[in-house]
């Protein structure tokens, strides 16, 4: 994870924001992932296609009022897996 790449939808997934949770359906198993509230949230910033890992992180720093390293933590930790599952991907700035 480059920090100072955008965060993007890899170019096979399908995804939904529907009642404010994310669904998003799984390439490699077919199968749909709905997110929680804040995994929709940072979904929500990897689908407008012009937010960085750092940008992401502040964002749900401020919105969910955690600390900051319980933010970059989890949304680190939160990116790396839906990049391991080839869900996003990473985009030169």
């Amino acid at each position: 994870m480059n920090p100072d790449h955008i965060v993007i939808p890899h170019k096979r997934v399908a995804a939904r924001v529907v009642d404010g949770k994310a669904l998003i359906l799984d390439p490699q198993t077919d199968g749909l992932q709905r997110l929680n509230d804040v995994g929709s949230f940072v979904w929500t910033l990897v689908a407008e296609r012009q937010h960085t890992p750092v940008e992401i992180m502040a964002a749900v720093h401020h919105t969910f009022e955690v600390s900051k390293d319980e933010a970059d933590r989890d949304v680190q930790k939160f990116l790396q897996a839906l990049a391991a599952r080839e869900l996003i991907d990473y985009i030169s700035n």
